[in-house]
């Protein structure tokens, strides 16, 4: 087995391909130089009371005041979080209680759904159309609001891989204020979060951001409990890296000034997908600003698609958004009617050009009619 010392000297040296489409892109140079400066800046223990603790505390209150400026929030609305993968647990189960109905819907990614499979008290499952829009019938809006021992919802405002974006103020509009919304807005670009949702959950990766470190917002504080076992009172872990913070919010700063290169992107990606004979692509051109597509290759096996496309030096996901490690079936794209076979992931980022998507799509058409 090779040491880490073994490994030091070809860090520096990683070809990153041109062309990668896949959901992980590497970080920009501003995003490592911000990480690299709060790592000699920003090492210590923000809570203690030293030198280096208050320099430290200092970035710390910058990010997250620059985090909340663009969510339109307190500071103190907002918990940094180290471990995303526990972020569902805890903006859903921090509100839950015994007794309460569950609502989910059948676009929610794998733990949102652990959490409801888990949950032993009354639930039900919302559907979206077959193109990702979700609607809330009067049965369940009777449901959530009649519910005596109380209700939450779970919304997700933006789906990792079709990209359907859900107008969540209409969805919520005829639900009690009692009911608790939860919105995960994981695969979203943080935007202002409306008092009547209870938490969202937001993870920077989504605008190419750094794995690791993710966010909770927490608007009903006074309802809000940490849900695992703790003893002091507190309502997130508190192990996240400052400097992988930092470069959360930088990134966030990047993604938002080049956002527009997704906006002219999305739209060509589309048009020249739609017109392969055999491809369905499931996204709407009207997402303007969201970096995930998915399609559909009849007859096509998306695991033998995606070694030939890694051969000409681009890069797609294949599988479900929630299970990439071993290609699964996307209950996404099941529950929406289509066969997960021949199914892609496409995730566009601000570092893609014109020629790079029509590259993509080239080598997708040729691939595909040569089957």
């Amino acid at each position: 087995m090779r040491s880490v010392d073994a490994l030091k000297g070809s860090l520096g040296r990683v070809v990153q391909l041109t062309r990668n489409f896949t959901s992980e892109s590497s970080l920009r140079r501003e995003v490592i130089d911000a990480i690299s400066a709060a790592f000699e800046a920003g090492w210590a223990d923000p809570k203690k009371l030293s030198q280096a603790s208050a320099r430290a505390s200092a970035l710390r209150t910058a990010a997250i005041d620059q985090f909340a400026g663009v969510l339109k929030l307190s500071p103190s609305a907002i918990e940094p979080v180290g471990e995303p993968g526990l972020l569902h647990q805890l903006a859903i189960e921090g509100y839950l209680q015994n007794g309460n109905h569950l609502t989910t819907s059948n676009l929610d990614v794998g733990k949102v759904r652990a959490v409801a499979h888990h949950y032993g008290g009354p639930k039900s499952v919302i559907q979206s159309d077959r193109y990702g829009h979700l609607q809330i019938g009067p049965d369940i809006v009777k449901e959530l609001n009649g519910a005596q021992a109380g209700a939450l919802i779970s919304l997700q405002q933006r789906n990792g891989e079709i990209g359907i974006t859900q107008d969540i103020p209409q969805l919520i509009q005829n639900l009690s204020e009692s009911v608790h919304v939860i919105l995960d807005c994981t695969k979203s670009i943080p935007r202002p979060v409306e008092q009547r949702v209870s938490a969202a959950t937001y993870e920077a990766t989504s605008w190419q951001g750094p794995a690791g470190i993710g966010f909770l917002i927490i608007n009903s504080a006074a309802k809000y409990r940490y849900p695992l076992p703790h003893l002091a009172p507190i309502r997130v872990p508190g192990t996240y890296s400052l400097p992988l913070l930092i470069g959360a919010v930088v990134a966030l700063d990047l993604f938002e000034r080049d956002i527009d290169i997704i906006r002219k992107l999305r739209p060509l990606a589309i048009r020249e997908l739609s017109a392969i004979p055999g491809l369905t692509v499931i996204g709407d051109e009207i997402e303007s600003d969201s970096r995930y597509l998915s399609l559909v290759i009849d007859g096509a096996i998306a695991e033998e698609i995606t070694r030939e496309l890694n051969t000409g030096g681009i890069e797609v996901d294949a599988g479900s958004a929630c299970s990439p490690d071993y290609l699964a079936p996307s209950h996404v794209i099941t529950s929406l009617g289509y066969k997960s076979e021949g199914h892609l992931r496409i995730t566009l980022n601000t570092e893609h050009k014109d020629e790079d998507v029509q590259a993509l799509c080239n080598a997708i058409k040729s691939i595909t009619l040569r089957s």
